[in-house]
């Protein structure tokens, strides 16, 4: 069975339905009578939404918000399922907000303002009306991060000729069925991108209706889904074919024009950081502290491990006429290297400089 565990003043980290529930209850609610629940799903690995966790729980010591009566946080990785099912959260940070057992509003994202603002009306709300109801320009608004979510699919799934959507890294991989593929592939020595699905749980819920497939790994060949392990497996047996043919794989597809592959990449996310190793393990010292600068500016990035392709790591030194790593892209532009972010952290508003400007 699931506890709850006390953390910050006025604030619970639960990890069932029931417990959900039990806060909306006059009873269990720690300022009187009211039953405005405010609840953060967010996950151990997502620093963005850390500091959504940290901006939570001063909220609720400061009393900022008094008419909201009870405050939780879920992680999002451990808590039964039916909880991120019933409110539907398929991405963190998201803050969910709770009257008399249904959900008002959902906010999505590490936007400290839009945070705040969601909280405020909350509070002062005299009867919350439930997220179904909620006005055209919610809908809208989520019309529109769906339509922006597929086109950052499509663009990723045709980053790289073979690219594998997997449960960690090659080197590391987080699951059986993961590293299953990986041999398979390096067993036949093919060259393929890799991109961690832990990482980014916009892009893990989003590629299940992409796909049409539920499990991951996941692979694209030419931005084309092949299918999971079970049907990878099953190509390697047909002898029929080899598996590079099964997979419509050529030998010369390994001297693809380096540019087109880089420009691919460069424009898989808004802003892509060409690293050495990854967020959760930076490779060197520099990779290490522009992941901090741009964690702590709530910039949400995707990454790129320059040190899993020789192609990639010499092709962009031509390709954006510097030398050295990190370098960072927004909307497939090339920004700088350390020194330059670190120049903009200290002018101020460098989420706003990256984004906006």
């Amino acid at each position: 069975f699931f506890r709850s565990k006390k953390m910050a003043p006025g604030v619970r980290e639960l990890s069932s339905l029931s417990e959900v529930w039990s806060l909306c209850s006059p009873s269990s609610s720690e300022k009187g009578p009211s039953t405005k629940v405010a609840v953060l799903f967010y996950a151990s690995w997502d620093g963005p939404g850390l500091q959504m966790v940290q901006l939570f729980k001063e909220f609720a010591a400061l009393g900022v918000f008094g008419r909201i009566g009870a405050w939780a946080l879920v992680d999002a990785e451990k808590c039964e399922a039916q909880v991120c099912d019933r409110f539907e959260v398929t991405a963190v940070p998201s803050l969910v907000l709770v009257s008399s057992r249904k959900a008002w509003r959902k906010t999505e994202g590490a936007d400290a303002e839009k945070f705040r603002n969601a909280l405020k009306a909350f509070d002062e709300a005299e009867a919350p009306v439930p997220e179904d109801l909620s006005d055209d320009d919610d809908q809208d608004d989520a019309q529109a991060q769906e339509k922006k979510l597929t086109q950052r699919l499509k663009q990723l799934t045709s980053a790289h000729p073979v690219i594998l959507f997997m449960k960690g890294n090659p080197k590391e991989p987080q699951c059986k069925f993961s590293r299953r593929v990986v041999d398979m592939l390096d067993g036949e020595k093919i060259t393929f991108a890799s991109f961690d699905i832990l990482k980014d749980q916009d892009v893990r819920q989003g590629l299940k209706s992409f796909s049409q497939w539920p499990t991951f790994p996941q692979l694209y060949v030419h931005g084309d889904f092949v299918g999971g392990v079970d049907v990878l497996t099953e190509l390697k047996e047909d002898t029929s074919q080899t598996f590079k043919e099964h997979l419509g794989i050529q030998e010369e597809e390994k001297n693809e024009d380096i540019d087109k592959r880089l420009d691919r990449l460069t424009k898989a996310a808004q802003v892509v950081l060409f690293m050495k190793g990854d967020p959760a393990q930076p490779r060197c010292g520099f990779s290490r502290t522009i992941c901090g600068l741009l964690t702590d500016a709530a910039v949400p990035f995707d990454t790129f491990d320059i040190l899993q392709d020789q192609d990639v790591r010499q092709g962009l030194k031509e390709y954006s006429k510097w030398p050295t790593f990190p370098q960072l892209y927004v909307n497939g532009e090339f920004v700088g290297g350390l020194d330059i972010v670190q120049e903009m952290a200290n002018d101020g508003n460098l989420k706003e400089q990256l984004l906006e400007g």
